[in-house]
């Protein structure tokens, strides 16, 4: 993920790199000291992240040129509330400082999740399963969960019920999409498929499908991305 530092601190900013460094997959395109200097860079670079101080006066520049190329965007406060201004931009998240690496990271995740959800449709990836007559293409969208079963995985879709000869674990391997989490031992589903999500259970289609104490932190922080 092609990433953009803004912050009028020179301090503040090195230690945002310092720790974006840490960071896998994460390559810091630029630092900038003001929006307009954050938006000449972006209008060339079309970074896919934006870090952003809330000190930065001139936020409303970048914003304009953004706009175009739908890059995430995360705001960096000092120690306190987060200004309210910043809610207007739609942000993926709000960071007040000190910042730890691992909020970053979680951070970075989410973004990685909603700049996929973005994407047109026809850039949507799709699987291809085989049944009887031979192999079928499923489109990701029209995938809504994947059971556990004792032949190996039920896939549920929109237009019916396909047998897999592989396991969970594999399936997810397979699908290598973020959009599709683990909720329990048994079962994996599509995040955009969710209808709701309560402490200890997630509604999908027909079903109420218990959530794991392990892998609730993960969805919940996950489904608030899609």
């Amino acid at each position: 993920m092609r990433c953009i530092v803004i912050d009028s601190e020179g301090i503040s900013s090195r230690s945002l790199v310092r720790l974006l460094e840490k960071i896998k997959d994460v390559e810091i395109v630029a630092s900038a000291r003001s929006g307009k200097e954050g938006q000449f860079i972006q209008d060339r670079e079309k970074a896919d992240l934006i870090l952003i101080s809330t000190e930065v006066t001139d936020i409303i520049r970048l914003k304009q040129s953004t706009d175009k190329y739908l890059p995430q965007i995360i705001f960096v406060s000092g120690e306190g509330s987060i200004p309210d201004s910043t809610y207007k931009y739609n942000a993926t998240d709000h960071l007040t400082k000190p910042v730890s690496v691992e909020r970053l990271r979680k951070s970075i995740d989410r973004a990685r999740l909603r700049k996929r959800m973005l994407e047109p449709e026809d850039s949507q990836q799709e699987l291809f399963v085989k049944l009887n007559d031979g192999l079928h293409r499923v489109k990701y969208e029209d995938i809504i969960y994947i059971e556990r079963s004792e032949e190996g995985c039920l896939m549920r879709t929109t237009f019916g019920n396909v047998p897999l000869k592989w396991g969970l674990k594999e399936s997810l391997s397979k699908l290598n999409d973020m959009r599709f989490q683990k909720v329990n031992r048994d079962f994996v589903v599509n995040l955009k498929k969710v209808t709701a999500i309560f402490p200890t259970s997630l509604k999908i289609a027909d079903k109420t499908l218990s959530i794991s104490r392990a892998n609730h932190p993960n969805l919940e922080h996950m489904i608030n991305s899609v």
